[in-house]
């Protein structure tokens, strides 16, 4: 009996291949997004409970299962099998792949975890049998998209950015990812743990050739690929013209070794000229650093009239009220000019307190005097607002 129990409480890994184990999975999906993270989705099944859309019908659903639970979740569309919708068809730029059949091109998506495990190896485990089934079934190119604060970890994994950014109905800001399956030096050089899975299979070196070729600038990877403290600390000296310590106030106090430490595992994002960064409504999981360009601070009053309430510039920080307090965003972040970010994310932070608790606590107070700063400007401006307005303050007033 004892071994029987070890092996159920053991996580399962399976192909869902009944109607109720999908809906199984429709249901884990409605409680993650839907009930925990309060998601506003359109299609959501709320007499079910249950959260579909149109690709679950052609795809290959995986789970893995701890107790007989579901404990995580992924998909799999292979490009033989499955329509793709013009949106995604767009944002993932795949008109550029026109000379490779559909049967070479797959997605992933809906890649879902319950809390209990999302610090676990449960996502690699799951994403490594997803490539391992993309590659039985001849997959070159993988795309997938993901928010700003799930990039390293798919750049970890071997996925790569290499077109525009978009803004996803559900989800908000998000990247394209694309995983070239076959450029084992790759996967090798960013210690992927796809690695030795892609050695098992055969390979052909012109896929990652016509992949240098077609999308040079992001052949490298992340932009942090292969970039020491120093270099990194160098190349954000650069973007602000001087050195953080003194362009960026999320670091005001810490001395040159702490702040380099702290910053050393940031995601830089490139974000074009009119796209929203932060959307108003999104539960944030991430602050940001603007290290180059300029953004907006906007608001949709009642009537649908946007407002600016005000412009950042360079080492200006935004995002983090929502960041700390788990709230959805009050308002949208529009880039007005061509910008890039530093993305600092809540499992950064996690990892920061336990490593180094006396250089975050520095810049969690630094992030206090951030919010106080904004409390008493937005302060002075309702003031001033109501002094010009003349509003009566008194009931003295009033009656006269």
């Amino acid at each position: 009996m004892a071994a029987t129990t070890d092996n159920k409480s053991r996580p399962q890994i399976a192909v869902a291949r009944s109607e109720s184990e999908k809906q199984e999975i429709f249901r884990f999906r409605y409680r993650i997004y839907v009930e925990e993270m309060h998601q506003d989705r359109p299609d959501a099944d709320e007499k079910n409970k249950m959260l579909r859309d149109s690709l679950d019908d052609t795809g290959i659903h995986l789970m893995m299962s701890v107790g007989g639970k579901v404990a995580a979740t992924i998909r799999l569309n292979l490009g033989k099998l499955t329509p793709i919708p013009g949106p995604l068809r767009e944002a993932y730029a795949l008109d550029r792949f026109v000379n490779f059949p559909a049967e070479q091109i797959s997605i992933t998506s809906q890649i879902i975890v319950s809390e209990k495990w999302r610090s676990s190896n449960v996502p690699a485990v799951l994403l490594g049998a997803t490539y391992k089934l993309a590659r039985q079934q001849g997959i070159r190119f993988d795309f997938c998209h993901c928010q700003p604060f799930l990039v390293s970890l798919y750049e970890q994994l071997g996925y790569r950015r290499y077109t525009d950014n978009f803004v996803d109905p559900n989800s908000g800001y998000n990247l394209p990812l694309i995983l070239v399956t076959e450029d084992i030096e790759y996967l090798r050089a960013c210690g992927s743990p796809f690695f030795k899975l892609a050695t098992q299979h055969p390979s052909s070196a012109k896929t990652a050739l016509w992949f240098q070729h077609e999308f040079p600038d992001y052949a490298a990877g992340s932009p942090r690929a292969g970039m020491t403290e120093d270099d990194f600390w160098k190349q954000l000296t650069q973007k602000l013209h001087q050195i953080p310590l003194v362009s960026i106030p999320l670091l005001k106090d810490l001395t040159y070794d702490e702040a380099k430490k702290f910053l050393n595992v940031g995601t830089v994002l490139q974000s074009k000229r009119g796209d929203k960064i932060v959307r108003a409504g999104d539960v944030g999981n991430e602050m940001f650093v603007l290290l180059t360009g300029a953004v907006e601070v906007r608001t949709t009053d009642s009537q649908d009239s946007e407002h600016v309430l005000t412009t950042m510039g360079q080492g200006d920080v935004f995002g983090e009220l929502a960041f700390l307090s788990a709230i959805p965003r009050t308002a949208d972040v529009v880039a007005v000019a061509d910008s890039e970010v530093l993305v600092l994310t809540q499992q950064f932070f996690e990892r920061a307190t336990k490593a180094m608790p006396a250089v975050t606590a520095k810049v969690l107070f630094n992030m206090s005097l951030i919010l106080c700063e904004r409390l008493k400007n937005s302060t002075d401006n309702w003031m001033a607002a109501v002094a010009d307005a003349q509003v009566p303050t008194t009931l003295e007033q009033s009656a006269e």
